[in-house]
């Protein structure tokens, strides 16, 4: 029997493109007639990701990459736009690109593809296949409770195409979720009408796809696992985390004496003791939200350790008055790093 070929279209940021390719390397240990083609697009500001693409093209040779060829225009994110319309956005001008490249691997002489794995934000992609003949599965690389609100999103969708109140009150009825939420803890793209409107795109376009595969597991999520488990008018959905590569490599700004000591200050404390507070590589908040997590924390009085991204870049601190003083030594149980 030959080799089967998966051709892999990830997000091309930081907090998507690790868990795709550490994917990537579980299912090649898994089967080694398992060969992978990472199409890369390119987006601006993240040029650091080449160091990474390197390290895994040289450590791992069944995995190759493709890079797909930059837009003429530039995509750069508006003044007023949400992320997620910036994102989604970006990946539509791409699908072109992305489907000249598909075609040509497919009319490749002794490459025998077998299906497309796009990332959740590239579910756009998914046009390609009414011109190829092959299964397209989503890698979705955050949780299964966030494709239970994407389901829900899309159900609540065509009955009321309003975005969603911050301070409404709602308390909505999710089904995965054990209990209903406020709907002011939705993610801030609902509240905006670029927003919602990228976001409504995708979990409609999560129902056109052959499987979806989540970066989670029935011991972590049990409730929201097995509730898709037990849908019949929605693609399968396979538990394959968590995904993570604890020797990924740094970033290019990493300040290593700072990460060492980071890590001895790890290993110190008590098993299963730190909280982690990070909101994704493109996570930038408010200070006013700044302000209500710090202020969450020492009311816990929690050990933590805090990846800090303030949207504004001023010259006040967007923390609250002495909390950068607890971190700095009057306590023992908080690490803050503020990430540019």
């Amino acid at each position: 029997m030959g080799n089967t070929e998966l051709i892999f279209i990830p997000t091309p940021t930081v907090g998507h493109l690790v868990p795709f390719l550490e994917f990537a390397r579980r299912l090649i240990d898994q089967d080694d007639r398992i060969r992978v083609t990472v199409l890369l697009m390119k987006l601006q500001g993240q040029s650091h990701l080449d160091t990474y693409v390197k390290s895994i093209g040289s450590s791992q040779p069944f995995v190759r990459f493709i890079d797909v060829p930059e837009l003429v225009e530039k995509s750069v994110l508006g003044s007023t736009q949400s992320v997620e319309a910036f994102v989604y956005n970006f990946i539509e001008r791409n699908i072109a690109l992305v489907r000249d490249i598909v075609l040509g691997l497919l009319s490749s002489p002794g490459v025998t593809v077998k299906g497309i794995v796009a990332d959740f934000f590239c579910l756009p992609m998914i046009d390609i296949t009414k011109d190829v003949n092959l299964p397209f599965y989503v890698f979705l690389t955050t949780n299964s409770g966030f494709l239970a609100m994407m389901q829900f999103l899309a159900d609540r969708h065509s009955k009321d195409t309003s975005v969603f109140v911050r301070d409404s009150g709602e308390m909505l009825s999710i089904p995965g979720f054990v209990n209903p939420v406020p709907a002011n803890v939705l993610p801030s793209a609902l509240f905006i009408e670029d927003g919602y409107d990228a976001d409504v795109k995708l979990a409609l376009l999560f129902s056109k796809a052959k499987g979806i595969l989540v970066n989670s597991s029935v011991d972590l999520e049990p409730n929201s696992v097995n509730h898709f488990l037990n849908e019949q008018n929605y693609p399968s959905v396979y538990a394959v985390g968590p995904i993570f590569n604890p020797k990924a490599q740094p970033h290019p700004d990493q300040d290593m004496a700072s990460l060492d000591e980071l890590m001895k200050w790890l290993d110190d404390q008590p098993e299963v003791s730190v909280v982690f507070l990070c909101f994704g590589s493109m996570g930038r908040l408010k200070r006013d939200q700044v302000k209500e997590i710090a202020r969450g924390l020492e009311l816990c009085q929690c050990r933590f350790l805090w990846s800090l991204r303030a949207e504004e870049e001023t010259n006040e601190d967007p923390l609250p008055e002495g909390f950068l003083d607890l971190c700095q030594g009057t306590r023992n149980d908080m690490w803050l790093v503020s990430s540019g």
